[in-house]
């Protein structure tokens, strides 16, 4: 348990997942403490509250589940909506996400330790390497996702202390409750979930770090909600907007497409085995180049 008592909430939002979701709940039961509220927001096609419940009543949380349209960004705000009035910490994790048993101790270790620091990520382990997630600030108007941008930074599995970040993955993303008092996740960004974490934190413009001291493993389920073509161009129209849209980074055009010129360079290496994605991206900047002449 912790040592200090504060108030955390555990937003799971989710959609035709019920097998991966009874995965996930075993390692919850392993943690050595969950939040007092468990909210789980489903846009399933069939909605089964009385199976939720079972699932998740071994916890001992506070459990909330309501149902939704199939759109992560209006999930996630939806759950806030459901928040107690005295939960202090808010935790978002990905419904295929497992976290180690010491992921919500040190995350309260965190929260508590560090005033200044307003939402805290954990190190996240998937296909046995850990995700890049750095701001790359060589490379103007960019962001480095997956190691995939020019000169892009991954997790120094060497630290011993908090590092900084420019942004926390919304697979494990945990924040003050304060933060929501102004801000909310965009719900004008396109396809069922890309890119809602990224334009959260970059709105948000306040300091968030990873601790090295906790971990989860993302499983990235095989059950697709959309086809990969469309889930690609959304990424990239989205990021475009992302970027743009952020007052404080100095964003090109150019930048932009360059970045995503080299991405289809790597992707073409292997051409059969990522043709959604090549198709997808091409489509979508194909949308931002015909949206640009206009």
């Amino acid at each position: 348990m912790p040592t200090l008592l504060a108030k955390h909430a555990l937003i799971i939002c989710t959609k035709d997942r019920s097998e991966v979701l009874n995965e996930q709940v075993k390692s919850f039961l392993a943690c050595d403490f969950f939040p007092e509220q468990l909210i789980l927001v489903d846009a399933s096609e069939s909605f089964d509250r009385l199976h939720h419940q079972k699932r998740y009543e071994s916890l001992l949380a506070h459990f909330t589940c309501i149902s939704a349209s199939p759109h992560l960004p209006a999930q996630r705000n939806l759950g806030l909506q459901l928040l107690s009035s005295e939960i202090q910490f808010v935790h978002f994790l990905d419904d295929d996400f497992f976290p180690k048993p010491n992921y919500f101790t040190e995350l309260n270790r965190c929260f508590l330790s560090n005033p200044s620091i307003f939402g805290f990520g954990a190190l996240i382990k998937q296909d046995t390497v850990y995700k890049p997630r750095f701001f790359d600030p060589k490379i103007p108007g960019t962001i480095a996702i997956n190691g995939r941008t020019l000169d892009a930074q991954v997790y120094p599995l060497s630290q011993t202390e908090l590092f900084p970040t420019h942004y926390l993955s919304g697979c494990s993303m945990s924040f003050r409750r304060t933060v929501f008092n102004e801000s909310r996740f965009n719900e004008n960004l396109r396809g069922y979930a890309q890119d809602e974490d990224l334009d959260f934190c970059i709105q948000l413009n306040k300091e968030l770090a990873i601790t090295p001291f906790t971990s989860g493993f993302h499983n990235k389920s095989e059950q697709a909600r959309i086809s990969r073509r469309a889930f690609k161009k959304s990424a990239v129209i989205n990021r475009y907007s992302v970027l743009n849209n952020a007052k404080h980074i100095s964003f090109r055009l150019f930048d932009f497409l360059a970045v995503n010129i080299i991405q289809l360079g790597i992707l073409c290496l292997h051409p059969i085995k990522n043709k959604e994605h090549i198709f997808g991206q091409l489509d979508g900047l194909a949308t931002l180049l015909k949206a640009d002449k206009h």
